[in-house]
């Protein structure tokens, strides 16, 4: 459950900001490929990359973990 709020909740900070995943990625310290996995819910993220990603897209964890409004994902 939480893989799936941080794979839909990266994704669209990412898109939102119109960034690739290599852009990203590089912004948190990742590789595109991990961060590609991450996206999917293919893994889990550990609390030290958590931390990464809090700061490379300078997003509290709050952004990473709340749950999508259901309205965002019929657009």
């Amino acid at each position: 459950m939480l893989r799936e709020r941080l794979s839909k909740n990266l994704y669209k900070i990412r898109t939102r900001n119109r960034w690739t995943q290599e852009h990203a990625a590089e912004l948190c310290g990742l590789s595109s490929r991990y961060w590609g996995k991450l996206e999917r819910g293919q893994t889990s993220a550990s609390l030290e990359t958590i931390e990464r990603i809090m700061t490379g897209l300078q997003v509290d964890i709050i952004a990473l973990f709340e749950e999508s409004d259901p309205r965002e994902e019929e657009r």
